[in-house]
């Protein structure tokens, strides 16, 4: 099946979808709707890239990815602009349904234009929106995002609305991809960069085979607040890889409380004034938490929440065969949550756990770690002095 080619065009003409006499995106969503110019099979979508933005509404769009669909952006910008008023509920810029495989989205800008979109929603609380705004959800076994843009999107505390810049995921999905990408400039209060998520955070119906890789998320520069709650949130995931991905000004750089985390490697990732490095949250009655690495990474904790600041914090229902070494964790006591508590690590109910060779600046209280089959060595501050835990219970 050959390759389909768009622009926004300035002679008008509808064109024939080849690389010389591309389909006019003029009128993107109407263009992306039409089957017999976009028939819905395996297909590589082209956008020549022009600076004028195509436009898509996220309530009105009216088409959705396929099985098999590749659309290869070429840096093109999609804004979002809304119609209609008072919605409620979870919208993407550009995303399909869960059960559709093979989907990627290349190299695309997208700006979930809040400031104009909000107009279209239903309000919720103080000065808050009851809807979810993603960027980009490409859902499904294999899917990929790879190289994209994404800012302006939107989430709700009131209305408990959690939106993600990049969603990928879906239930018992397989080998899901995000690399490469950048997230920024959320708005609202209850965000992540990227979510991959199973859906419904059933651990009978978890994700298995995720990749993160060389994804910046970036927050709001403020010292406080969840702007963006996890650089990555994943909910539901077995056999899941985030390295060399940096987070800043984000509450989290990996965090969990829904459906099962197995065999889930944090390795080699940057953070920059964030709350909590890679956080394990969910209760037992959620789903497992065992073969946790987190291993090589670098660690800025700022005190941004009235709560523990911690390079890795394990909570909730019990965990087990952990494995903590060699990350680099130093401290930052200029955000605006006080009092300032700082530990190393804040983990408990441990079950055979490795936290070894770690370097930290730690300026006051020592590790909370707790547990059975543990085996803390080598923990230090960078002068050489050894960290030494507050509370370990049968120690190897």
């Amino acid at each position: 099946m050959s390759d389909l080619w768009i622009k926004i065009r300035a002679d008008g003409l509808p064109g024939t979808g080849t690389q010389r006499d591309p389909f006019n995106a003029i009128q993107f969503d109407a263009l992306m709707r039409d089957t017999t110019k976009i028939p819905r099979v395996p297909r590589q979508i082209n956008m020549i890239p022009v600076p004028a933005p195509l436009i898509s509404d996220p309530f009105a769009r009216g088409w959705n990815l396929w099985t098999g669909c590749v659309l290869n952006c070429n840096g093109q910008l999609l804004q979002a602009r809304g119609s209609g008023s008072n919605h409620v509920g979870y919208y993407d810029v550009i995303g399909g349904p869960p059960n559709i495989t093979d989907v990627a989205v290349h190299n695309l800008i997208v700006d979930c234009n809040w400031a104009e979109v909000q107009q279209h929603c239903a309000p919720i609380g103080v000065n808050e929106r009851n809807v979810a705004l993603n960027g980009i959800a490409a859902l499904g076994s294999r899917s990929l995002v790879e190289g994209c843009t994404v800012r302006n999107f939107y989430g709700s505390l009131a209305g408990a609305k959690e939106a993600g810049g990049i969603v990928i995921g879906g239930q018992s999905a397989a080998d899901v991809t995000a690399r490469k990408n950048r997230v920024e400039l959320p708005a609202g209060n209850y965000n992540n960069g990227i979510n991959v998520w199973s859906l419904t955070g059933n651990a009978t119906q978890p994700i298995d085979g995720a990749t993160l890789e060389k994804n910046t998320i970036v927050g709001i520069h403020a010292g406080m607040g969840w702007a963006l709650a996890s650089a990555i949130n994943a909910g539901g995931v077995h056999n899941l890889r985030a390295f060399k991905n940096e987070a800043i000004d984000c509450a989290q750089l990996f965090y969990n409380d829904t459906g099962d985390t197995v065999n889930v490697v944090v390795e080699n990732n940057t953070m920059l004034r964030g709350q909590i490095g890679a956080s394990f949250a969910q209760t037992a009655a959620m789903g497992r938490k065992e073969k946790l690495f987190v291993i090589n990474n670098k660690f800025n904790c700022q005190n941004r929440i009235t709560f523990t600041t911690a390079a890795v914090a394990i909570q909730e229902g019990a965990a087990r065969d952990i494995l903590i070494a060699s990350n680099i964790i130093t401290h930052d006591g200029t955000g605006k949550a006080q009092p300032d508590s700082f530990q190393v690590f804040y983990c408990f109910n441990m079950n055979g756990a490795l936290i070894v060779d770690n370097i930290s600046d730690a300026p006051m209280q020592q590790p909370f770690v707790q547990g059975t089959n543990l085996w803390l060595r080598g923990n230090r501050k960078p002068d050489g002095t050894i960290i030494h835990p507050l509370l370990a219970d049968n120690f190897v």
